[in-house]
């Protein structure tokens, strides 16, 4: 097939970034033509005052975007459009492109998007579904979007709009990540258009030796529990901690470390995709602790892949890709105390039942999250 992958990128890259240039990577191995449309919020700041100023009529529709992919599709006889994320500079106008041509056309919700202007259900410390049951306006008086009530409003415009004139009538298949998502949407899309399929990552690994520290890999943010992990860990002066990622608490957290003299805490900052791998790898087990409902968190299939154990707040998605006693363990999240017992419980099992926890681990990302187990629901979305 002849396929256009189109996908706004994060100013600072995430999980959706990987996503696309791992499945990019997926269909040229399997002899596809992929061809790329991709825009970057790094152009934002570069653009001065007109373009800051028109860029709430370009997020409502852009007709550059439409012209581009238009051209795109001609050129290289495009027959699939794939769309990742189009929020704020490319927009729903790549819909009506790849529709004018006659091409299939799929689109990923990588979060929750299209039923709250933030994406995360998320907001002032806690998960929030107001905008599920009153409606996405009801974000503009918390200005839940960069917390600004202006940007807010423009998110909720655009959606109200594009329902109104059908524009998520267009795509053929709507790709969630998890039954959690599925859920969550049905009031934003056609249900009978949704699809599950995971996010993957390459290269599963044999099982590494592993080595006497945990690792922690994401954003250095309250939103993401990191603090719950540090306050875990100054109880366990025995229990090693790498913590891996920068974010806007960075420097709070290291100094934090150094007030309470917590030794066994190794802040590594940014690192390579290569060099957090090999720490995933070699460690004990990865903790996620993130508050927010999160999608499909790539660490956890990264772990995986590398038969490393996860242990994990007890959030709605990660409950169903994280099966406590057999691939990591749960704790409730937010609850420091709680991680700190299933820290010290992985830290102490006995060898042949942690291992068997790694052996159980790698075998998930086998069955569900392997590189032939995504491109064949790839191609069923693409082909129904």
């Amino acid at each position: 097939m002849n396929i256009l992958i189109i996908h706004n990128k994060y100013r600072f890259a995430g999980g959706e970034d990987t996503v696309v240039e791992n499945e990019v990577k997926l269909l040229q191995s399997h002899g596809h033509q992929v061809t790329t449309y991709l825009v970057s919020n790094e152009q934002i700041g570069k653009k001065g005052l007109a373009g800051k100023l028109l860029l709430p009529f370009r997020t409502l529709y852009s007709f550059q975007s439409r012209r581009e992919v238009g051209r795109l599709i001609r050129d290289n006889q495009i027959e699939v459009v794939h769309v990742h994320n189009t929020l704020p500079l490319i927009s729903f106008s790549v819909y009506s492109a790849a529709k004018k041509q006659g091409c299939r056309l799929i689109q990923t919700l990588h979060n929750m998007r299209f039923v709250c202007a933030n994406g995360l259900l998320y907001r002032d410390g806690h998960n929030c579904e107001e905008c599920l049951q009153k409606g996405m306006m009801h974000s503009v008086k918390y200005g839940c979007y960069r917390h600004s009530k202006a940007q807010t409003m423009l998110v909720d415009v655009m959606f109200w709009i594009h329902r109104r004139i059908g524009t998520f009538q267009k795509p053929d298949c709507y790709m969630v990540l998890t039954k959690f998502c599925e859920e969550k949407l049905r009031k934003a899309v056609p249900p009978e258009k949704m699809m599950l399929k995971a996010n993957y990552v390459s290269g599963g690994k044999e099982i590494a030796e592993k080595e006497a520290f945990f690792v922690c890999v994401g954003r250095t943010e309250r939103i993401k529990g990191t603090f719950e992990v540090l306050d875990a860990f100054a109880g366990m002066p025995d229990q090693k901690l790498v913590l891996i990622g920068e974010g806007e608490d960075f420097a709070e957290l290291r100094e934090v470390t150094l007030k309470r003299g917590m030794t066994n805490v190794e802040m590594k900052g940014k690192l390579s995709h290569e060099e957090t791998l090999s720490y995933i790898a070699r460690a004990k087990g990865l903790i996620f602790a993130s508050r927010l409902y999160e999608g499909m968190p790539m660490t956890i299939l990264e772990a995986y892949a590398n038969g490393c154990p996860v242990i994990a707040a007890d959030t709605p998605n990660v409950c169903t890709i994280v099966r406590d006693g057999h691939t990591g363990f749960l704790y409730h999240v937010g609850d420091s105390k709680d991680l700190a017992e299933k820290i010290a419980l992985a830290g102490t099992l006995p060898e042949e039942r942690y291992q068997s926890l790694c052996r159980e681990a790698y075998a998930e990302y086998e069955r569900k999250y392997s590189e032939e187990i995504i491109y064949q629901k790839l191609m069923k979305a693409y082909q129904r």
